[in-house]
């Protein structure tokens, strides 16, 4: 599975496709539910200037989640070949959620939507 076709997953996951869809109390927006956090750490990245409510259009969201997903979750990162699990954990817990027991009842809610 490509990562775009895996963050389509995601998104399903996250909102079931609504761009404008508030979580965690507000503090998550879009159809990927995207943290300030996340923001911060792809502008650093990537020497972007978005705003967090930059994340309400999908196209903005997708590539942060690309760059983020893409910055955190490699071979020399995990010691590992990184896997949909980890890309998930870490979507849901932060760079260091592949790790995280917390992260896995996420994981189970991603896996079954995976063709």
């Amino acid at each position: 599975m490509t990562l775009s076709a895996f963050i389509a997953v995601l998104i399903s996951v996250e909102s079931g496709g609504n761009d404008w869809v508030p979580g965690d109390k507000g503090k998550a927006v879009g159809a990927l539910q995207i943290h300030r956090g996340v923001v911060e750490d792809v502008n650093r990245f990537a020497g972007t200037r978005f705003t967090h409510r930059d994340m309400h259009r999908r196209d903005v969201a997708i590539y942060c989640a690309t760059v983020y997903l893409t910055h955190y979750c490699t071979k020399e990162r995990l010691g590992h070949v990184p896997t949909a699990e980890d890309f998930a954990r870490v979507w849901n817990g932060g760079p260091d959620g592949w790790k995280e027991p917390a992260t896995i009842r996420y994981w189970k809610r991603v896996k079954p939507k995976l063709k």
